[in-house]
């Protein structure tokens, strides 16, 4: 009778064969091909959502700077940019006039914000890259974290290849490894301490010693500028007994309470870290919903679904702060105050795919009416009348939503010493 591990591999193969993207073990693999080359952006959709200039003044500042991008002419000869044109034309702006205006003001650390849906829900990881980009497309520096074993939320950013100069990026555990190498930086703190008192060290387990040091060698450069991706991977689907044997293994280390020394050597190498945890209350995901400092509960077509998804972790945080009450009165110690991370929900039917995916073309206006007969029909390169219930509708949502988090992230500090504001007309 064949093993399990046989079975495994067995049906990876055929379902490779049959083209099944889910049956690579390697979320590298599965890469989303919805749209062919880098997503481009119009004059007017940099205007209304990523640059507080209007369109008419970005038109001309492009003709009258030669050493900005020229852009690319699409069908009827509207311009569109890339992501990477549009990094160049934001830093003109801000080197030319001012630099709070077009980029985000500085922070002490990244914030950090996690998607809170424990009994799941439809469009949550697509929720996330589309949030995801949207803030990295708004200026900020994004660090996108997929706790899925499926690496979905990778998928949909489509995170750049885990070989950078020689070495490899973005492999292994994901968020596993994060937590590792927390693990193994507080039993090292531990075994220094016994070794100055003449003790004998505890022993350090494997996982533990091979975790990556900085979380800048799991991160990998998505083709967004400004936006690094954490891939999730099948390592995760065993993450919540691994965190369980070093809870064990190192005195004085809380698993449920690791999210902040984990994302230590991240979070100043980002102004927002963002989180697709695994779906279920298991070690790794309580502990990134109890450490955030803001959670988005991805609300659908079923309410009732979403509230007793929040119900069911408040129930959890709670045993967990009572938890932490009754050993610290054991101890004699203070009682500890409440930790709870702020929650807005995420309507997630105004989230539709938008800016992670291509761009559909223009439809054709309709034929205008000459003074001395007949009709002419006029292309615009900024199709703010015609055209624009085909576009703007998702995408002004995003925005909306995009703008409303930057302020409830401002209002929730966490690091955060100013907040993007909506762009300016």
């Amino acid at each position: 009778m064949a093993g399990l591990s046989d079975m495994a591999r067995s049906l990876q193969a055929k379902g490779r064969e049959a083209g099944i993207p889910g049956s690579d073990p390697d979320p590298e693999s599965r890469r989303d091909t919805d749209g062919e080359g880098p997503r481009r952006f119009a004059i007017w959709e940099i205007a209304e959502w990523m640059l507080p200039v209007s369109a008419e003044y970005l038109r001309r500042t492009l003709r009258e700077v030669p050493t900005l991008p020229r852009g690319d002419a699409e069908g009827r000869g509207a311009l569109r940019f890339t992501a990477g044109e549009l990094s160049s034309i934001r830093a003109h702006f801000a080197a030319t006039g001012s630099a709070e205006r077009y980029l985000p003001p500085p922070r002490e650390r990244a914030v950090v914000v996690a998607m809170a849906a424990p009994l799941g829900a439809a469009g949550r990881s697509r929720a996330a890259a589309e949030l995801a980009v949207a803030a990295a497309l708004d200026g900020w520096r994004v660090i996108a974290i997929d706790g899925s074993g499926r690496g979905d939320l990778a998928r949909r950013i489509e995170a750049g290849p885990a070989q950078e100069g020689g070495r490899e990026r973005g492999r292994n555990g994901g968020m596993r490894d994060l937590f590792a190498a927390a693990a193994g930086r507080a039993l090292r703190a531990r075994n220094a301490a016994l070794a100055e008192r003449g003790e004998r060290p505890a022993p350090m387990p494997a996982d533990l010693a091979a975790a990556a040091e900085s979380g800048r060698d799991l991160a990998r450069p998505s083709r967004w500028p400004g936006l690094s991706v954490i891939a999730g991977g099948a390592e995760l689907a065993a993450a919540d007994l691994a965190l369980a044997e070093w809870d064990r293994a190192v005195p004085g280390w809380s698993a449920v309470r690791a999210l902040e020394e984990a994302l230590a050597p991240l979070r100043q190498e980002a102004d927002l870290i963002l989180i697709d945890p695994p779906r279920g209350l298991g070690l790794l995901a309580t502990s990134v919903l109890a450490g955030a400092d803001l959670l988005l509960a991805p609300v659908g077509r079923d309410p009732g679904e979403a509230g007793l998804g929040l119900a069911v972790l408040d129930a959890a945080l709670e045993r967990i702060e009572a938890g932490e009450r009754d050993l610290a009165a054991a101890l004699g110690r203070p009682l500890p105050g409440p930790r709870r991370p702020e929650v807005r929900l995420l309507p997630l039917e105004e989230t539709p795919p938008g800016l992670t995916g291509a761009l559909p073309p223009l439809p054709a206006p309709p034929p205008a009416p000459l003074d001395r007969g007949g009709t002419r029909t006029w292309f615009d390169v900024d199709p703010r009348e015609t055209g624009r219930a085909a576009q703007i509708g998702p995408r002004s949502a995003l925005a909306r939503l995009w703008r409303a988090v930057a302020r409830d992230l401002a209002a929730t500090g966490g690091g955060v010493v100013g907040a993007a504001g909506p762009a300016e007309g």
